[in-house]
């Protein structure tokens, strides 16, 4: 397996990281892939990963293993970069991170707390995309 960290610029505009774990004439089969996502809390812009299925390191679910592989189509890979050691740090971190299911935990903690909240009247206003639904991983401040 080529061991070298890339990160790919999808034709969807979404970009991942993860290693080429082999690669036929129509395919890469990509090692474990993280969604790099950029977050922007004005002034500033972080960037963190997450998986790039929902579900693609819980257990009992068809893709879960302790390596994922998964095919992307090569007419849909706009191009590949070498990643720095600043994005290899975050990756290795956000694996360990996502495959120990502590995740999962703090979701659930989440939505516990979540539950309690009382939204009446003008008090909610049912964006879901607000800053309190985002997932931070450790060391995520240090990649930005």
């Amino acid at each position: 397996m080529n061991s070298t960290l890339k990160q790919f610029k999808l034709s969807t505009g979404v970009e991942i990281v993860g290693r080429i774990s082999s690669e036929d004439d129509t395919h890469f089969w990509i090692h474990n892939p993280l969604e790099i996502e950029r977050i922007i809390v004005s002034p500033s812009v972080f960037y963190t990963m997450k998986s790039f299925f929902l579900n693609q390191f819980e257990e009992n679910t068809e893709i879960s293993a302790p390596d994922v592989l998964i095919p992307f189509r090569k007419d849909s890979v706009i191009s590949i970069a070498e990643s720095t050691s600043k994005v290899i740090q975050q990756y290795e971190s956000s694996i360990t991170y996502l495959k120990s299911g502590e995740a999962e935990n703090e979701l659930q903690d989440v939505a516990e707390s979540s539950a309690e909240l009382e939204y009446s009247g003008d008090d909610y206003d049912g964006d879901s995309d607000g800053p309190g639904n985002l997932l931070i991983f450790p060391g995520s401040d240090k990649l930005n």
